[in-house]
């Protein structure tokens, strides 16, 4: 194999198979070692790109050794040091220099050692992480990366959340979506029919709220949606009203909670699903009655069949309710989606409220670290399962300052600049949506709604929505 110019000689992914030859084709495998010997000479001769420099004298030192191609773990730290590489490219080498040998090594074995190599890492980099902890409860650590001084039981909390937070092992098998869009017409072509044919909603998420379904076409993965209002005015009510509109649509999602107890929304969830039409009471059933145990004798009837048709009903969606502490962080959440999304394809997250988490790290300023969860949830909608992503639903509170200042009467309603401790929303949200309740719309059964952002359409002017809390509804007016 003769590559001929420095531009065109670096082809990475066939470099870091060649690192150790695993193909399953043997030509392949022949051509890939001549590759190895090219980057040898090339060496020598000091005409390599600084930033593939590691590889070269990996690829050198490979074929050098004399204990059977296995790589000294010192000058590999040496190495490493000295490397521009991705750090999942540096396992990977790691793996294949310090575990086999130069002979032909079929893929699939390849990959269940990477793998077996991954955890063992892990392992080691987790443990060493709680004797950290354990130092800076005794008697204290200085991390000398930031000189950040960690002591007590709180020091050592934070310290342990880097397991969850920065363990650098968890992304290293992560794969994305990828390709030359040049090959993607059949592609763009099934998705413009499905629209044209008016099969929509195969991947979009719907909130069942007709002005805000018509201006955003559907939430779509990857995309983070921001509900805002203040305490007490519909964001947990609005959240458990998706919810459910789209696990009676079939859709899979999960509810993170850290401010309202599971209990709750599970009895909200229920309350709303007694004002669908099939169930034959309008009105719905009162939250607070089923929660006191005072429902009248057709009510509880009518609660049996709540509780037999959302229960038993094979076209309704999964929707988990997850109750969380404040001890929790986005990473979590992150992490615990992949769990359950092992089991259950899912559709979309909310989490109420985003602020009640705590942060991956501790920052000077709280605005600071929410608008880092900010940045995390977006590249959670954008990276869950490997890159497919999900709709993300954030709810959050709006600035106290800013709610004494709105009046639906004359016109005037948050903007995206009042969401609470962050400007980052008008920059990572794609949807923003506010949330307003005085005491004129209460009396009126109605909640005043605005779109503050659409990143791919035009804001619609305020709207209203017809409220009735008591049974956790709301819809549209009219």
């Amino acid at each position: 194999m003769v590559l001929a110019s420095s531009s065109n000689f670096i082809y990475m992914k066939r470099i870091i198979s060649a690192l150790i030859p695993c193909s399953k084709d043997r030509d392949e495998y022949l051509s890939t070692s001549s590759c190895i010997r090219y980057f040898k000479s090339r060496v020598r001769k000091e005409d390599i790109p600084e930033e593939y420099s590691f590889i070269a004298k990996v690829a050198m030192n490979y074929f050098e050794s004399s204990n059977g191609g296995l790589l000294d773990s010192s000058v590999f730290e040496v190495l490493v040091q000295n490397a521009k590489i991705e750090d999942s490219e540096k396992v990977r080498n790691l793996a294949l220099f310090s575990n086999f040998s130069r002979e032909h090594i079929d893929y699939d074995k390849f990959q269940f050692h990477l793998d077996h190599f991954i955890e063992q890492k892990e392992a080691e980099w987790i443990a060493e992480q709680q004797t950290l902890a354990m130092t800076a409860l005794e008697q204290g650590f200085t991390d000398p990366s930031n000189k950040i001084r960690y002591q007590g039981p709180e020091g050592a909390r934070l310290i342990l959340q880097k397991i969850i937070y920065e363990n650098p092992y968890r992304k290293i098998l992560r794969t994305n979506p990828e390709g030359d869009i040049r090959n993607d017409a059949e592609d763009v072509l099934e998705d413009y029919d499905n629209k044209k044919k008016g099969l929509v909603g195969t991947n979009e998420i719907f909130t069942g709220i007709d002005r805000i379904d018509e201006a955003t076409g559907g939430f779509k993965r990857s995309d983070l949606i921001l509900i805002g209002a203040a305490t007490g005015e519909g964001k947990s009510i609005l959240a458990a009203n998706i919810a459910h509109h789209n696990c009676i649509k079939g859709k899979n999602g999960v509810i993170f909670t850290a401010e309202t107890s599971r209990k709750v929304y599970r009895r909200r969830i229920l309350a709303r699903h007694s004002c669908e039409p099939t169930i034959g009471r309008p009105t719905g059933l009162d939250s607070n009655k089923i929660r006191d145990g005072l429902l009248e004798k057709d009510e509880e009837v009518i609660f049996l069949r709540v509780l037999k048709d959302f229960t038993e009903n094979p076209e309704y969606g999964y929707l988990n309710i997850v109750q969380v502490s404040r001890g929790d962080t986005v990473r979590s959440i992150f992490d615990k989606l992949e769990e359950i999304q092992r089991q259950v394809p899912l559709d979309y997250v909310i989490i109420d409220y985003l602020e009640l988490l705590s942060p991956g790290r501790r920052r000077q300023q709280r605005r600071e670290e929410i608008e880092e969860m900010l940045l995390e949830s977006k590249e959670m909608a954008l990276t869950f399962d490997n890159g497919r992503g999900i709709v993300v639903i954030d709810l959050h509170q709006m600035k106290i300052d800013a709610r004494s200042k709105v009046k639906p009467e004359d016109d005037k309603f948050y903007t995206i600049r009042d969401f609470g401790h962050t400007s980052e929303a008008g920059k990572s949200a794609d949807v923003a949506v506010g949330l307003l309740y005085t005491d004129e719309l209460r009396d009126a059964h109605e909640l005043a709604c605005k779109l503050l952002k659409v990143r791919d359409g035009d804001l619609p002017p305020m709207f209203k929505l017809f409220e009735r809390f008591s049974s956790s509804y709301v819809g549209n007016l009219g």
